[in-house]
């Protein structure tokens, strides 16, 4: 079974997820072509503040974290986002290649979470529950 559905971040993400837990191998092939098609979701139409996007088919279909909690509204774009990031940190592994949308997204994440420290919000925490460990996750 392929780990990439390109109809889908949230499928591809999870399938990622899943192998990954279960100690699946994946090749560095696979990985190589999951890391491009989620580097392709950049700054797409359902993207969290220019980062990696849901799909349509995504956007008109519930999605959940790999322990199974619902996530809905922006949260659903922001923590699949965070969760697309944490993949890539996992594939690149894999690789042996830096992936500098990665890296460019990454950036982008850790300035929200220092504003919102700025903001007055406890240090490592985002702005609320789901998306702070999501963003702990990266």
């Amino acid at each position: 079974m392929s780990l990439l559905n390109k109809s889908s971040l949230y499928k591809t993400v999870d399938n990622v997820n899943e192998a990954l837990f279960y100690g699946k191998t994946i090749s560095k092939k696979e990985a190589k072509e999951i890391i491009r098609w989620i580097s392709g979701r950049l700054d797409t139409e359902y993207s969290y503040n220019h980062s990696y996007g849901l799909t349509k088919y995504d956007m008109n279909h519930p999605a959940y974290t790999f322990t199974g909690e619902k996530i809905e509204c922006a949260s659903k774009r922001h923590i699949m986002a965070e969760e697309s990031c944490r993949v890539m940190h996992k594939l690149s592994e894999i690789t042996g290649e830096k992936i500098p949308s990665l890296e460019n997204t990454t950036k982008v994440f850790t300035k929200m979470l220092d504003e919102y420290r700025s903001y007055g919000k406890p240090e490592g925490t985002f702005c609320c529950g789901p998306c702070t460990i999501g963003l702990w996750s990266i």
